[in-house]
Order: C-alpha cells, then structure tokens, then sequence
C-alpha cells in the first residue's frame, strides 16, 4: 500500500528511493518523521537488471557484452510446449529449428554458431542457478523423433529467460557454458502482495502446414501398364501405370484377378469397387477410377494446456506452488504427448542476515511416438509412396494377421498399420531442485551457497507387430536409464565503494559438479504370440548394461570495477579439473576482461535532448570444452562378425561370449577444445528511449577441436580421438526497438532482431579431406576444411567452367540431350542461413494487445530426399508431365567427359571427338520420361543429389497473440485476460517439401536432411487467464 518504516543513524541526511525500472530520488531528512515520495520511470532502463553467470544480477548498464532476455508474457502467450521455440525470433544471434511438428518433437538450438565439429553445439541450460540436463533429441536417419529435455519445463512457471552469448558472459561456468548459455529464473513469490491465484487454460488445434505435391493422373504400375497390390513381380511399387482417365473397374466375379482373388475377396479386402481395367476391357462396368487423397490420414492435432499457481509472501518468508497439465494428440493417429508437473518455491527470513531458500520441480512426462525417415516402417515414406488409386484407410489388417499395403502384404507399411501395430513409448520421471542460503555479513559482504540435483529416470518399449516390412518377424525391445546431476556453488561477494564514484564489486566462488548414468535394455527380433508386447514372447534377447561417471571441481572469481556511472571493467577467471581428460592434463584455466563505456556521462553529452544514452563495450574471453566420458580409454564391445551375406555369428554364440576392441582408440594425450571469443559493440538510446539500438560484431576462435582420425588397422581400431580441427565464426548481430507511438491508451513498439553468424572449418586432421557429420551414401554433411560447417555434400550434374550444363551430344544415345553426373560428391552449398531477422509489433489499445513476430531468413538450403525418391515412385506433382507432348529444353552446351574426365564434343560426323564444349543445346526432351525419372539420372537414387537441394529462405508469420484484458471491478477477481495465439499461419519459400524448419536427424550436428520427415503444423491457440 504504499506504507513503509525504516530506522536510520542520526547523523543520516537523505534518503536514497531507488527501483528497477524507476529513477533514483534522494529526498533530504531534516528532521521529518514522515517522508512521501513519489517514483518517476526510469524510461532509458539501464538499471534494469538481468541475470548472468552464476545466477549474479547486473544492472545493463554495467556489462561489456551482449546479453538479452525475454519475459514471461511473451513465453507464456507463445503457447509453446517446448519453451525453446518460445525464443524462435526474439534474441539476435539464436538459430532454433524446429524437428518436426508431431507431438513432443526435439528442437535444436545454437547460439552465435556452431563451436564443435564433433562434440555437442547446444548451450548450456541454467534453471534457478542448477545446470540441467536438455539434451536429448538426437537421432538417425530413421527411428523416431525423441524429445530433447528441455520440453519437462512448464514454460508457465517461468518468470524470465536470459540468453548468454559470448565467451565473457559465460566464462564462469566453465566447460559446460562453451556454447553459451541460458538462464531461466522461474517464478516466485513476493513479499509485497497478499495471497494471489493465477490459472491459465488454453487449447491449441494444430494442421499440417506444407506438405510435398501428389500426382493423381497415373496408376500403379510401370511403363504404363495395369498393375495392383495382389500382382507379381516388381510393377507394383511405383506409380508410373496407366493414365487413370483411361481406366474404369469391373465386378464381373469370372475376372480372373492375379494371386487367385475372388471377386467377391477383393472387393472385401482391397478395393470395394472392383478390379481396375481399362476402359476398352470388354468387362469393364465404365465407372470411373476413384483417386484417394493420401493427406487425409493426418487429422487436426490437440492440445489442452492448464496451470495453476498459487503465491503469497510476507516481510519474512514466500512461496510459489504450481501445477500443470499438458496433453497433446498430434496430427498422426496415435501420436501423443503429455506433461504433469508440480512446482514449489519458496524463500524465509531466518534471521536479519540470514535467508534460506528451496526449489523443487517434478516433471512427469510421455510419448507415443511414430517412425519416421528412410524406414520401410516409416509412415510418411509408406504414405507418400502409394499410389492415388490405393485407399490405405480401407483397412490395415487381414483377419489371419498380414498387413494390407499398397504392395501387397509387405514391403512399405501401410500408415495406419504403423500408426496401430508399431509403438514406440517412453516414459521420464524427473526432478529438479536445489537448496541454499545468503548470508548478509554486512552491507557490502554477503556469503550464499546453493546446491542443486538433476534427476531423472526414463523407461521406454519399442515393438513392432508381426508382419511388419522392416522387422517381419516382429520386434520387442525395453530399456530404462537414470540420470543425476549434482552441482554445489559456494560463492562470496564484496560490493564496496572503495573511494570517491569507485565501487568494487569482487566475487569468489568454489563449484563441483557431478554427473552418473546409468542404463538397462534389452531387444529381441521374433514374437512367438502376435500382438503380444512382452519380452517372455521373443524367440531370442539381447541385452545391455551401462554406467558412466564424470566430474569437475573448479574455483572462480570476477572482478568489476564501476567509475562515475561511466567506466565498468571486469576481469573473470575460472580453473577447472575434469575427469574426462588425462590425469596430468586435466587442469584448465580460462580467463576473461570485458570493459564498458557509457560516454554520454561525458559532461559534453548529458542532457543531450537527442541521444539519451550512449555506451561503447568490448569483451575478450576464452572458454573450453573437454572430451566426451572415457575418451582417454579404449574399451571392449561384445563381438560380432559376418560377411554381407548370411547372418554371421554375434556374441554369445553356443554360451559362449567374445569381446574386441572397439572401433575407436582411447587417447591419453587429449587436451580441451579451446575457444577464444572478441566483441565490441554498442548500446544507443535516442530521444527518450523511443529510439534504441544494440549493435555487436563478434568473433568466435575454436581450436584443437576434437575428431576421429583414421589409423592402421594393425592397431586393432579404426580411428583415434585426436586435437586436429579448427573453425571461426564470425558475425554482426543487431537488436532495435522504437516507440512509434507512446500514449496512455495507445502504444506501437517495433523491434528488430538480426543475425548473420557464419562458422568457417579452417582445419582438419593432417590426411583427413572431409568429416562426414550425417546423410546417406549419395547425400551427405559434412565439415570440409575451407567450407562453412555443414555443407552439404553430393554428385552434381556435369557443368562447363562458366558454369553451364553439359548436355550429352550424342543423336544415337537414348538421352540425347540430358545432362551427365559428375564422378565425385562436391559441395552444393551451406545449411546455415545467411542471416535471420526477427520483426515484431506490440500494439496496445486499452485493454486490447496485439503482438505479432515476423521472421525472415536469407540463404541455406535443405536436401530435399523425399522429393528424389518419389520422382523415382512416380507419385510426385512434377512426374504428371511425362506423356510425349511434354517437351522442354535442358538449355546448357553439348558435350561429353572423355577418358581422361576432360570436356570435349562430337564433329559433325559423330564420330570425331573435339576439345572443348560444343554449341548451346536446344533439343527438347521429355524431362519426366519414364527410363530417365524412375531408372535412370533423374531421380534421386541413381542421379545427382544437386536437383534435390534447394533453397530454404523463408518469410513466415512465426506468432500472432491477440488479447483483451478485464480488470472487473470487485473482490472475486483481480484480473481476465482473454487471448488467441497463432504460430506459423503465413509462410513463403521457395522450398517444395514440408516445412523448411525441419531436421531428419532431430537436435543433432547434421542438419539439412529432409527425407521422409514429419511435416511441420500451423497453430491456433485460445486461452485464458485468470487471476484471483
């Protein structure tokens, strides 16, 4: 209310009002008792404060480097179930990709790009002063989209995020911040308010938002031929059959159907109609072929989203307690994810100098999840190959137990076989907590100590049914991990004006942090009884045992110096002792120095009516990463051998077991990977903060990166661990505000975000070209020294020097006038963006608001798989154009690769062979003829990878919230607040596949690989808001 009482000395002057977000007043005692005050915004906020390493908190006026957060209405109105997606736009310089757009999807996050070739690049997750664990999310290129661990966060319960980004802003928390870092601070209560509730609801309908184009012109079959699901031989599997208006069905049950079908059978099980024939066929009843719209097994995803918090606090103690409860049904049948979690903070007043203060988070959590990728199992591969006269929704199942597919019986599993018969589960239990106290010795000594846990346990079962393409026999696996994490900080502070405008501000610090896995599994190929997911009803299990161990103590210390308001210096340093390096190599220091100059406290430029705040900052750090456990040790795995051929021998063998060497050389000369960060930058405000910008250039120095070398078999391994790579990243990022208008009922604030960091593989290992980070044979990404981090890699059409298409030159050849492949993979291009830039607009009329974030990416490409495959199945939009009246040039110049790989073309003659390109090609060509789609270079399983890599750039509507807030006018309720949220409605880009923000390898190193992924989803959220 207002109210307050304070004792003061008697030979005290003034008092000294001061709050974030507000100016300083000093009002003179001279001898009052009772003393108003009124508080002024402080509308340049420089003394707002934000959290840095170690959960220390700043002022933003006293950094030397670049830090930005967001807070918990813009997390919480996103409606995100990850909270990472909720930064998706608003921080400059943090590229997020989401994996898919199914229910409990991973997504990846790196900040200023990337610092590992091999290791982890994703930043480090800070939550109330605890590193956890938020990983996860890695896959193959086929499996299912695992959840990254971030996700077991309730985005409700957070009250700010902040992102770290440089080397200076995360240097005290050592190896594990080498990335960056986030620090999420939760929510808490407050000693200033009485009781309050707050309950949000919402429910979130989410639709597929772009999916590849189908033809629906052309039949199963190849060279134009009838074929169907129960007919012999190869035909079946592609879509390169009979044009569909020339054909009709017949029911005449003398029709003799391949396999020995009944009529009467196959209408019952494959397809209600009849037989498809031709028109002419003299049984044909002229009904029309019927064509099925394979989209139409996606249905409109849910989600229902309730929290409840309950906080309160007085003069001595507060708390937060919190529940909620995510259930989500994704847009695949069966597809499920949901979240309970419970929460408890609390703080008390022990003594005048002492305070303690607790925070627990239970998090359960569980998946349902479908495969995908290149997986004859995988439902987008099954569902984008049938062909358009095939109903897969007719029915998955024979009553004897085989599998109804497009294929027949087997082969690509039907979608809804996958979405019913193959279950991949998994269930997290988790726990977040930490305890401690802060001890105020005096008022410029205080003492604080925090210890933290991280634990978790995860059990999961994966089956698959009999009769399913890629385990016909049927699968069964089970697995359980645990996972802790301990982390202790003890840390003293000294705050003191050591003289006249000089404050010291000292810090201290002891760390040790611990972490301990451990994991169970077992799997088995061969079910005894259909339908039964046991591990008693496997013919044969394999099973597996695990445990691994780390950790690191470390001593910190900082160092600020603050002058007049004007000049802040800071000095970090960390040592730290790993156990993952060699023991007489596993001491590391790493330093830090960061300076701030606010140059409109020169007497010259205060009070200047145009620029009301101006500041110059440079930092210099350098930071480290160690190797990953027990890469110092070469280590044995259960044996197990075989020729290609038959099924080999694994160990155990007749109750025998056998161990080898593993594949990879333990190596006791490891050192850390190292990073070296600069910065300058500058924060400028104009005419009353209606104007600001934050501008920085960084670079980012990482050597003696860790990879796996090749060596002589003869040492029993294949490759080594070595120190062999270097990268840089370079990069401009700018964060901007304006205040287009300012007024009590009306606002209009624009913000800008932008980033175009740029990561450069300077070195490998000596004999080591490339680094192969993930792909297939034909398409790949890797690291190449010289090349941006995450090229991607693969066999291109052949070109002249000034880059036009060699066309082949030879009348007598079937591809006359077609391109030729080149023999060697070569680089088509860089994953990574250009630049990223984030728009965003927050109107406010009164009680309404309207927010809405505009995000624009320039450059990177996407291997397009899914596209190379389905030219080659025929079912793509593009192979409707393959009837002989479709004609068009390639363009480019005849020519030829002779013997010695030069270009050179044919005389006149034909014959004769001339140095060089001959003239332009102006030979039109079926560029969707059947024997150059489905056979030979123009798809993608024979041709080049260079077709099928295409832009990514996008212009999308990341987020639209619409609210309205009501303060009703009684004792019931303190405030409603109505809202709608939606995520991606608009999107523009050149790319032909799903959604451009999308990672068949899920949260790993290896992105820009779409094939056969899950497809991305437009979001509409209603929710609302109460508090009591």
């Amino acid at each position: 209310d207002g109210m307050y009482r304070i004792s003061v000395p008697q030979n005290a002057t003034a008092l000294v009002f001061s709050f974030v977000g507000m100016k300083t007043v000093e009002v003179p005692i001279e001898g009052r008792t009772t003393i108003d005050v009124v508080m002024e915004q402080d509308v340049l906020k420089v003394d707002e404060v934000v959290v840095t390493a170690i959960g220390i908190k700043k002022s933003i006026r006293s950094l030397g480097y670049s830090v930005q957060d967001v807070g918990a209405e813009a997390i919480d109105k996103s409606s995100n179930t990850n909270l990472i997606n909720s930064l998706n736009g608003k921080i400059a310089g943090v590229q997020i990709v989401s994996s898919a757009g199914v229910a409990g999807a991973s997504t990846f996050i790196e900040i200023r790009g990337s610092s590992s070739i091999t290791g982890n690049n994703q930043p480090l997750f800070v939550v109330d002063g605890v590193p956890i664990i938020s990983g996860g999310g890695e896959q193959g290129v086929d499996g299912v989209n695992y959840s990254d661990r971030a996700i077991d966060l309730n985005p409700a319960d957070i009250e700010n995020i902040s992102v770290l980004k440089g080397g200076a802003a995360t240097a005290l928390y050592g190896l594990r911040a080498a990335n960056g870092a986030i620090i999420v601070t939760t929510k808490k209560g407050s000693a200033a308010k009485k009781m309050e509730i707050n309950f949000r609801s919402s429910v979130t309908l989410d639709k597929v938002s772009q999916l590849p184009p189908l033809q629906r012109k052309y039949m199963q079959g190849i060279n134009g031929v009838i074929s169907s699901p129960v007919a012999s031989g190869s035909a079946k599997l592609r879509s390169w059959g009979a044009r569909i208006d020339t054909l009709s069905y017949t029911t005449d049950p003398t029709f003799v159907i391949p396999g020995g079908w009944s009529m009467e059978d196959y209408r019952k099980y494959w397809d209600p109609n009849g037989y498809i024939v031709g028109r002419s066929n003299p049984k044909a009843n002229g009904q029309p072929v019927k064509t099925y719209d394979q989209y139409d097994f996606f249905q409109t995803g849910t989600s229902y989203d309730n929290s409840l918090s309950i906080s309160s606090g007085n003069q001595t103690s507060t708390y937060y307690l919190s529940m909620g409860n995510v259930t989500t049904e994704g847009i695949i049948p069966s597809n499920k994810f949901s979240r309970t979690s419970f929460k408890f903070s609390g703080d008390t007043k022990l003594t005048d100098k002492l305070t303690a203060e607790a925070s627990v988070t239970f998090a359960n959590t569980t998946g349902d999840r479908q495969q995908q990728g290149s997986n004859t199992s995988g439902i987008m591969l099954g569902l984008l190959r049938t062909p358009p006269t095939f109903d897969n929704s007719y029915g998955y199942v024979f009553p004897d137990g085989r599998q109804r597919c497009y294929r027949g019986f087997i082969g690509f599993d039907n979608p809804y076989w996958v979405a019913n018969k193959i279950k991949y589960t998994d269930k997290v239990n988790r726990m977040i907590g930490n305890a401690g106290f802060r001890y105020v010795a005096t008022d410029w000594l205080n003492f604080s100590y925090k210890a933290g846990i991280d634990w978790y346990s995860r059990g999961y079962r994966d089956y698959f049914a009999i009769n399913s393409s890629s385990l016909p026999d049927g699968y069964n696996g089970v697995g359980h991990s645990l996972s802790r994490n301990i982390n202790s900080d003890f840390i003293v502070n000294v705050n003191k004006d050591i003289a006249p405008g000089l404050n010291l501000n000292l810090i201290l610090g002891n760390n040790i942090f611990q972490s301990y896995y451990e994991g169970t599994s077992a799997a088995a190929n061969g079910l005894l009884v259909p339908d039964w997911p046991n591990m008693a009803n496997t013919s044969d299990n394999r099973g597996y045992e695990g445990t691994s161990e780390y950790r690191t103590a470390a001593w910190y210390g900082g160092l600020d110096f603050a002058f007049k308001n004007m000049v802040y210096l800071s000095f970090t340093g960390r040592n730290e002792w790993s156990t993952s390096m060699p023991a007489d190599a596993n001491s590391f220091f790493y330093p830090s120095v960061s300076l701030g100059f606010e140059f409109t406290q020169l007497g010259a430029l205060q009070n200047n009516p145009v620029l009301s705040y101006g500041k110059l900052r440079a930092s210099w750090a350098k930071i480290a990463n160690d190797a990953g456990i027990y890469a110092t040790k070469t280590y044995y795995v259960q044996s197990s051998w075989g020729d290609g051929w038959t099924n080999g021998v694994n160990f155990p063998f007749s109750g025998v077991n056998g161990y080898t060497y593993s594949d990879n050389q333990g190596n006791t000369k490891l050192k850390p990977e190292n990073t070296t960060t600069f910065e300058v930058g500058t924060d400028l405000r104009f005419f009353n903060n209606r104007l600001s910008a934050d501008l920085a250039y960084f670079q980012k120095d990482n050597n003696d990166l860790l990879l796996y070398v090749p060596v002589a078999t003869s040492t029993g391994t294949s490759t080594v661990f070595l120190n062999a790579a270097s990268m840089r990243t370079t990069g401009i990022e700018l964060a901007a505000n304006v205040k287009i208008l300012n007024n009590r009922n009306l606002s209009w604030d624009l913000g800008i975000n932008f980033s175009n960091p740029k990561t450069t593989v300077k070195k490998l290992a000596e004999g080591v070209d490339n680094l192969f980070l993930g792909g297939f044979v034909g398409s790949q990404i890797r690291a190449v020294a010289g090349d941006p981090y995450r090229s991607i890699y693969g066999n291109a059409w052949v070109k002249t020097s000034d880059g036009k298409l060699l066309i082949y030159d030879d009348p007598n050849d079937p591809f006359y006038g077609y391109p030729q492949m080149t023999d060697e993979m070569v680089n088509l291009g860089a994953v990574a963006p250009k630049w990223i830039m984030g728009i965003n607009n927050t109107i406010r009329v009164k009680g309404f608001s309207l927010f809405a974030l505009l995000e624009i990416k320039n450059g990177g490409l996407m291997w397009n798989g899914t596209k190379g495959a389905l030219y080659s199945y025929g079912t793509h939009k593009d192979t409707e154009k393959r009837e002989p009246t479709d004609l068009s040039s390639f363009g480019g110049v005849f020519g030829h690769l002779n013997a010695n790989g030069e270009i050179v073309h044919y005389d006149t003659d034909g014959i004769t062979e001339l140095p060089g390109p001959g003239s332009a090609n102006n030979v039109e060509v079926r560029k969707f003829w059947e024997s150059w789609t489905r056979t030979g270079l123009g798809n993608g399983f024979n041709g080049p990878a260079e077709p099928f890599v295409e832009k990514t750039d996008w212009v999308r509507l990341r987020e639209v919230t619409i609210s309205y807030q009501l303060k009703p006018n009684n004792l019931f309720f303190k405030g409603l607040e109505l809202y709608f949220t939606g995520r991606n409605l608009f999107l523009s880009t050149p790319y032909t596949g799903i959604d451009p923000e999308t990672s068949l390898l899920g949260a790993s190193n290896a992105q820009g690989l779409d094939y056969f992924n899950m497809p991305g989803t437009k979001s509409y959220t209603f929710g609302v808001k109460v508090t009591f």
